[in-house]
Formats: C-alpha cells, sequence, structure tokens
C-alpha cells in the first residue's frame, strides 16, 4: 500500500503540469459570442489584476490532494493525500504530501535550487540549480513541472508591468481576457474574467503554441493576513485547482484551506535544502545537473 500511496504522489505531481495538446482562447460556454471594442491595454490588465497578488508576500495552506488515474492494468484507481502549500515571493517554495502521518514526498524550491524528495522505502531527491534548469532535466527527477511554474499555474505570482512579450486581447468568442507574457520555458498564458481580471485557467505555452501545463482556477478567498488592520489590502487565491491529462484518464483536485499571509506559520527550514536532506534522512541525491552522489 505504501508503494501505491508514493507512486500516486510522484503522478499527482508529475501532473501538475501535465501536458495537453491543445491550445486555449478561453472557456467553450453556451450563448452567443460577445462583440466587444478595443481591448484594454496590457499595463491597465495587469495593474488590475496585481491587485489581488501583491500584497501576497508569503503564503502558508493546507493541501488535500485528490488523484484519479488508471494503473498498469487498465483499471481505474484513485487516492487522496493531505499536506501543506508554503511560499515566500520570489522563490521560496515547498509543497509537502502526507497521508496517515507519514510524510511521503517534499516538492520545493528556494533562491539557488529546485528538488523533488522521494521519502519512500529508499529515500532519495533529485535536486538541480535553477540556472541550468531545462525541461529535460526537470523531467528526469520524473516530473513535467519546476516548482516555480507550479507557483505560476496556481495564479499566486504578479504579472509583469509592461515589457517585450506582454500582450492582452479579448478571446475569439469575445468572453474573456486572454493575456500572454514570458515563462520560464516560452510563455505564460492566462484567461481572465473581463470585469474583475481573476484569471480561471492559467496555461505555459512552449514552442509552436504547444500547451505545456495547465491550470483552471475557481473559488477564489481571501487570505488572512496577521496583525493587518482593516486598511490593509487581503490577496484572494483560487481554493480549487483542476488538471486534466491523458484525454481525461488522469486528473487532480489540489484543494487549499486556510490560507493566511503570516511569517510565524513558515519556518525556515522549510527552503533550507540541506536541513531537508538530513532531517527526512536522505539516503541518495541526484543532481540532475551532474551525476547521483552519496547523501552523506
Amino acid at each position: 500500500m505504501t508503494r501505491v500511496i508514493a507512486a500516486a504522489v510522484a503522478l499527482a505531481v508529475a501532473v501538475f503540469v501535465v501536458a495537453g495538446c491543445r491550445s486555449s482562447q478561453g472557456p467553450r460556454g453556451d450563448g452567443p459570442n460577445v462583440v466587444r471594442g478595443s481591448a484594454p491595454t496590457y499595463a491597465a490588465v495587469a495593474t488590475t489584476y496585481n491587485k489581488r497578488v501583491d500584497p501576497l508576500v508569503r503564503l502558508w495552506a493546507r493541501t488535500v490532494v485528490r488523484l484519479k488515474f488508471i494503473d498498469g492494468d487498465g483499471n481505474p484507481q484513485s487516492e487522496q493525500v493531505e499536506g501543506h502549500c508554503q511560499y515566500v515571493r520570489p522563490s521560496r517554495a515547498l509543497v509537502s504530501f502526507h497521508k496517515a502521518g507519514r510524510s511521503l514526498a517534499l516538492f520545493g524550491a528556494n533562491e539557488e535550487q529546485y528538488w523533488w524528495i522521494d521519502l519512500g522505502k529508499k529515500s532519495r531527491a533529485y535536486v538541480g540549480r535553477h540556472e541550468n534548469a531545462t525541461a529535460e532535466r526537470v523531467a528526469a527527477a520524473g516530473l513535467r513541472v519546476h516548482p516555480l511554474d507550479l507557483i505560476e499555474l496556481l495564479g499566486l505570482t504578479p504579472l509583469p508591468p509592461a515589457g517585450d512579450g506582454c500582450e492582452a486581447a479579448w478571446s475569439n468568442d469575445g468572453k474573456t481576457l486572454m493575456v500572454t507574457v514570458p515563462a520560464r520555458l516560452g510563455t505564460r498564458r492566462l484567461t481572465l474574467d473581463p470585469e474583475t481580471h481573476y484569471p480561471s485557467r492559467v496555461e505555459l505555452v512552449g514552442e509552436g503554441g504547444k500547451v505545456l501545463a495547465f491550470s483552471e482556477l475557481a473559488k477564489f478567498e481571501t487570505v488572512a493576513v496577521k496583525g493587518a488592520g482593516p486598511e490593509v489590502a487581503r490577496p484572494s487565491i483560487a481554493t480549487d485547482v483542476k488538471i486534466e491529462a491523458d484525454g481525461g484518464a488522469t486528473s487532480v483536485i489540489l484543494k487549499l484551506s486556510e490560507p493566511e499571509n503570516d511569517p510565524g506559520r513558515i519556518k525556515p527550514i522549510a527552503f533550507d535544502l540541506a536541513k531537508l536532506l538530513e532531517a527526512n534522512d536522505v539516503q541518495e541525491v541526484h543532481d540532475l545537473d551532474k551525476e547521483v552522489r552519496p547523501a552523506k
């Protein structure tokens, strides 16, 4: 059972950037197209969008990951694990996975490195440096996404104020705003509500317009800010994130709860790779930039 759970967790993380080959021009809802005038400028859209996330200097939230997939024998399976999501802008992130009080995996990054730590029967870590990260090296860890790309897919990062590759336009049906900005390995494309500019979908797009990863976002909730008065702006985040792959055969639903912007909730060890490896007695470290080396 432990091996099945560990495999499910690994698949859940891989599916976070599950590749689809489809492109998106906004939700395909019922009803006639909406006739629009000129789209708002990118700078205006970014300003409104960033009012939601600019106050989100840090985030701590509980998570539940529900996974449905087809196993190697063709049978439908489902699994659920719990954990926590921790993020400190701009480059500290950690998503942990637990089941029945047992730690299963850690997926994170700090200012210099990113990692996937599998706490199975033989614990092992896959570690790389940001400046050397490529899609191939991330995939060598059995993943499809860089931890900071996952943060992008959760809709937690601000849009750049302006620059090359930053564009805003109406979707083909006129129902949503489509915003494109540069990303780590291509572009990031967001589908936004035309009134609130909240994102309903975030895509990472590679060469030739191929959608490398996507997320669907819903149920935005205000993040509690410890010690803040009524005049302080509260950020909000999507608490339901859905991802599908393999024509719907594999799906992941990530639910976040009790989101807080509280410095006391996040401990420095969450982003200290050396201490994480020691605390979890990791037996083997795979250097994604070089080769396998002993952990100690």
